[in-house]
């Protein structure tokens, strides 16, 4: 019902999943002119995933014109849903001819599954198409663009939107294969795949379906009726005259242009069979004439746009006095209902929703207005809690089908791209009123339950600027500081800063993104492999204060940083961004409280995993001490790029032991690993393809990672002489995937999983991508662990990226957003450990127990560390020694010696 395409132009997010490109947007690709010769028919990226039956990605062409095509050395270019091409363009093979009016199918990558195989396909290629959200492009042999089709989430399309999302099931397929009006949205369907190559014959067509009785335009026909109680209106096509209550009303530039009207009364759930509710239509040039609360009579044409009914008036009367209709009461319905079929029953109806609403989604919000909820709680990425495929996986996948819908604004722009709209406050958020993942949603007005893009929504009763009219109140979940109830002895955690980077675009003269007014704000690409994160000066500023200030309140003895720059590719010290962090850490903490882990100056630094971006360690010296020989970077195959394998981060390890007295000894050092595996973005071949289900592509080589991993652990833990291992970082693997089993397999114990808190929220759900996994021995020393929700919780208009992006302030300089991933922490306790008694030294006090008795005279000369003097006294000239990280309770010490505890 929209009358200004806008979903589903989401991008730039292969940065949020490992990239380590900032998480801005790119603009949508400019369309050519509609072709007229060869356009792309069918594109299918679930072939060989879970649930599909065909077992081969395919794209389909088409020819539009009279005359046979030859279109040997065109290609197909491949995009991945932030709009970036992928290498493995493929060339049609000379003597390729599309004849006209028929087609031409290009078999793409298989998948591990599937049964049945595609039609003998008239070339055979190699790309892996993403199952939900990805793109493709023709281009002639000079390589000009033929044309383009964007699909689900991805920033790569034509016209005003992508093609809706497919799944492993459904393909992008045009809605009439000799139409092409160069919009994506408009021309496409998400339906059944049908690949159809050039031995394809036409089919008769179907047999006409006699048309509903036509309507007496001059009669009113009541809106349930225009509704129908199936998917579609019985009436579509017809003109009718209809009246009903005024529900809601979109005026302005970007809004719906039109209003709801609903029949009076209330509903009775019990026979409610048909929707009472419909849109009315009033153009481009609406100027409103209609207030909620009216009666109105309505004639105009019925028609299905985007699936949803609606009414385009040509005439609109407001009834009053004896004419008007009473009052629309919303529906209390008391769930969200879980089928397409039990939601159409109130499609266009006012309603006052009951139960919990949880945010479960807030990316869109920076966009398009739009915020997912959850009914009973959060979506959760499927491969979160069970492995791809299995009974666990499918039944959340279907959960979170059942229980998702969408909160709107009532309008239709694009706050990214449309100026007006970046001059309009976004809705729902201030600084003030946060809409956080996990909170909930508190309805104090009624909402039009609507469709449109592929997805049910409430819709606010009149357009949402701020906070103004707005619908609903959110609950305030953020936590200033981790959630431990015991911090123990020791905390370690896990934090991906996203691209903190001293080398600013500037420096290299890359392109920025930019904000409303046009000044630069963060680097978007670079010749060459330059620098990541804030293009200038004071963009940098904004984005050190507030990873600064989220370190200092994690507050962990040890942390494992991602995402920071590696200095040497910039013709620097490798480790200078570090020491620029710690610097600006001890600032704002106002001492010398934290130190990093600098790479030795006689290390040699190998070139498998390294990138522009790497791991690091800081710590606090007042809490553990850095065992100076065990800095170790692994250099591993399975970091670089070939085969089976996928560059990324090599795992960086170094080892501590606790400062306190008593716990300071080597029996309690430990190692820390820290990791940033291969990101999900893009995808090989064989096991690295992408086979959707939340897995995206190198999850190969992110097992082969792994693998790797575990046996880098096992030869530390014999080098170093611990059994107390710790591996941390942002592993891009969900819980249930194959690179986290790999882990758990190998005997560790997995920490920070299993919710309420997650690391990441991605596509409408939430997930960890970043964990934290504890040898046995090490595990035993857990007290307590939680994963912080500052980042990925957050709406990504917060981030210092989107700064100026909006007319509404929504920068701080608090630790929310100041990254997309939430940092993990965990809390140890070590046991007292006892220093060994020289035998042949006189020693007072055992170490262990003394209880009530009195030690009198000269005794008491050595050490009692550890030990336990409880309500004896000490008198005379003893305690000449240290009493080290015991306990005095309740005795007197009295004479010359120290007390020292």
């Amino acid at each position: 019902m929209r009358t200004h395409l806008k979903k589903l132009g989401i991008g730039a997010l292969a940065a949020a999943l490992g990239l380590g490109g900032i998480t801005a947007f790119a603009p949508a690709q400019p369309a050519a002119a509609a072709s007229s010769t060869v356009v792309i028919s069918e594109v299918y990226g679930g072939g060989g995933n879970s649930g599909a039956t065909l077992t081969n990605d395919f794209v389909e062409l088409y020819n539009l014109s009279t005359t046979p095509i030859d279109v040997g050395g065109y290609q197909i270019v491949r995009y991945s849903a932030s709009g970036n091409a992928q290498s493995d363009t493929f060339t049609l093979p000379a003597g390729s001819t599309v004849e006209p009016g028929g087609y031409f199918l290009v078999q793409m990558a298989a998948g591990t599954g599937g049964t049945e195989a595609l039609p003998t396909p008239d070339a055979v290629g190699n790309q892996p198409y993403a199952g939900t959200a990805g793109g493709s492009e023709l281009r002639d042999a000079s390589g000009a663009r033929v044309d383009l089709v964007g699909y689900g989430n991805t920033t790569i399309f034509e016209g005003s939107a992508p093609a809706p999302t497919t799944s492993n099931s459904t393909s992008a397929q045009r809605k009439d294969s000799a139409v092409d009006t160069d919009d994506n949205r408009a021309d496409f369907q998400a339906v059944t795949p049908t690949p159809q190559n050039s031995g394809s014959g036409t089919t008769d067509p179907e047999e006409p379906v006699d048309p509903e009785e036509p309507v007496d335009p001059s009669e009113i026909t009541e809106i349930s009726d225009v509704q129908g109680t199936g998917s579609a209106s019985p009436l579509a096509g017809q003109t009718v005259t209809t009246e009903g209550i005024v529900t809601a009303v979109y005026t302005g530039q970007g809004s719906k242009n039109g209003f709801y009207i609903q029949e009076p009364g209330a509903v009775d759930l019990a026979t409610h069979d048909a929707s009472t509710g419909v849109f009315v239509y009033g153009g481009s040039s609406f100027a409103g004439g209609v207030q909620i609360g009216d009666s109105v009579e309505v004639t105009g044409s019925v028609s299905e746009y985007f699936e949803a009914t609606q009414i385009t008036t040509t005439s609109t009367t407001v009834l009053t006095g004896e004419e008007a209709l009473g009052e629309a009461i919303a529906v209390e319905l008391p769930a969200w209902p879980e089928t397409d079929a039990e939601r159409e029953l109130f499609e266009g109806m006012l309603l006052a929703p009951q139960g919990d609403y949880v945010v479960t989604d807030n990316y869109s919000l920076n966009q398009f207005g739009e915020i997912g909820l959850g009914f009973e709680g959060l979506l959760l990425t499927p491969t979160e809690v069970g492995a791809p495929g299995s009974a666990e996986a499918e039944a959340q996948a279907a959960s979170n089908e059942a229980r998702g819908v969408l909160l709107d604004d009532g309008q239709t722009w694009n706050y990214m791209t449309n100026t007006a709209a970046k001059n309009s406050p976004l809705p729902y958020l201030t600084l003030d009123t946060p809409v956080s993942i996990g909170a909930s949603t508190n309805f104090n007005g009624g909402v039009i339950l609507d469709y449109g893009f592929d997805e049910w929504r409430f819709q606010p009763t009149a357009p949402v600027k701020g906070t103004e009219t707005s619908p609903v109140t959110f609950e305030d979940v953020r936590e200033d500081a981790p959630n431990l109830t015991t911090r123990g002895d020791v905390t370690v955690a896990t934090f991906n800063v996203l691209n903190y980077f001293t080398t600013l675009g500037q420096d290299y003269n890359c392109s920025s993104y930019k904000d409303r007014e046009g000044n630069p704000i963060g680097t978007n690409s670079c010749t060459g492999n330059g620098p990541r994160g804030a293009y200038t000066p004071e963009s940098f500023d904004r984005q050190e204060i507030k990873i600064v200030n989220a370190i200092n309140a994690l507050d962990a003895s040890v942390i494992s940083l991602e995402e920071i720059e590696d200095s040497s590719d910039f013709g620097l010290d490798r480790d200078y961004a570090l020491s620029q962090l710690v610097d600006a850490l001890n600032a704002e903490a106002g001492a010398d409280k934290w130190e990093y882990v600098a790479t030795p100056a006689d290390y040699t630094v190998p070139t498998s995993g390294n990138d522009v971006i790497r791991t690091a360690f800081i710590y606090q010296p007042a809490e553990v001490t850095y065992v100076e020989d065990s800095f170790a970077i692994l250099d591993s195959p399975a970091f670089t790029a070939g085969g089976e394998y996928a560059s990324a981060r090599a795992p960086l390890a170094a080892s501590f032991i606790p400062a306190a007295e008593g716990i300071n000894s080597d029996e309690n050092k430990f190692i820390v690993i820290g990791n940033h595996f291969k990101s999900k973005g893009g995808a090989g071949t064989g096991g690295n393809a992408n086979t959707d289900d939340n897995v995206g592509g190198w999850n190969l080589a992110r097992t082969h990672q792994a693998d790797a991993l575990v046996q880098f652990a096992a030869d530390l833990q014999e080098q170093q002489g611990t059994d107390l291992v710790f591996l941390t970082g942002d592993i891009n693997a969900y819980s249930g995937e194959a690179p986290v089993s790999a882990i758990t397999a190998a005997g560790y114990e997995h920490l920070t999983v299993g919710g309420p808190e997650y690391s990441y929220s991605f596509g409408g759900t939430v997930g960890s991508l970043d964990h934290v996994f504890a040898s046995q021995a090490a595990n035993a020393l857990i007290v307590d662990q939680d994963i912080w929700t500052i980042n990925a919780n957050e709406a990504i208009a917060l981030e210092y990226s989107r700064f100026n992006y909006n007319v509404a302030d929504l920068y701080d300089t608090t630790p929310f957003r100041s990254s997309d991933h939430n940092p993990a922490i965990i809390a140890l306790q070590f046991p007292v450990t006892e220093e060994p008694v020289d035998p042949e030294e006189p020693n007072g006090n055992e170490p262990g127990n003394n209880n009530g008795g009195s030690n009198n005279g000269n005794g008491n000369q050595g050490n009692n560390n550890g030990g336990t003097n409880n309500g004896g006294s000490n008198n005379g000239n003893g305690n000449q020694g240290n009493n080290n990280g015991g306990t005095n309770n309740g005795g007197t010490n009295n004479g010359k010696g120290n007390g020292n505890k």
